[in-house]
């Protein structure tokens, strides 16, 4: 039986982020969520959806996997010398930066829509991500792999504790005040 994939639009991800920075302290250290953060999280955006199949905790954990991803790359591109990022402008790549540019999104792909654009999302996941430090022996966001964010998440399921979070019917009840 084939599935089809949770399409996700800036509605749905403005919910999702919005959920997880009201239930920021469930988060990691390494800003991880546990299951039970994401199944919550679906119910939510679940809400607000206007296209594609129902969110589902494990859609709901890999768009958190690349909404971590996105602001590793943005990071990456701030520190960049010479290189500077606008809240209009992304980051407002010249003609004269085209070539390191280029060598720039061949390492992170993740970084091509905003070469000229910005992230809508980044103020928000600001908040939910954890401070990161620069230096000759720190590592950054790019530093880490996917796959060893998809262990890191792994590794938190399988020592989850019950962790209290508002029921679906709670978070109806929530949505349907604001």
């Amino acid at each position: 039986m084939a599935s089809e994939n949770a399409a996700w639009d800036t509605t749905d991800e403005t919910t999702f982020i919005n959920f997880l920075i009201e239930h920021a302290s469930a988060a990691s250290d390494g800003g991880n969520f546990k299951q039970t953060t994401f199944t919550a999280t679906a119910a939510v955006v679940d809400l607000v959806q206007m296209k594609g199949c129902p969110k589902t905790t494990k859609a709901c954990r890999n768009k958190w996997n690349m909404l971590r991803c996105i602001f590793c790359v943005i990071q990456e591109i701030q520190a960049k010398s010479g290189w500077s990022w606008g809240d209009k402008t992304g980051a407002s790549i010249t003609p004269d930066m085209e070539h390191a540019w280029a060598d720039f999104i061949k390492i992170h792909k993740e970084a091509k829509p905003f070469k000229n654009k910005n992230w809508i999302h980044l103020h928000k996941m600001s908040l939910l991500m954890p401070a990161t430090v620069k230096g000759t022996h720190s590592l950054s966001g790019m530093d880490i792999t996917r796959d060893e964010v998809e262990e890191d998440t792994a590794e938190e399921d399988m020592a989850e504790e019950d962790t209290e979070l508002p029921s679906t019917i709670d978070v109806m009840a929530l949505h349907s005040g604001s």
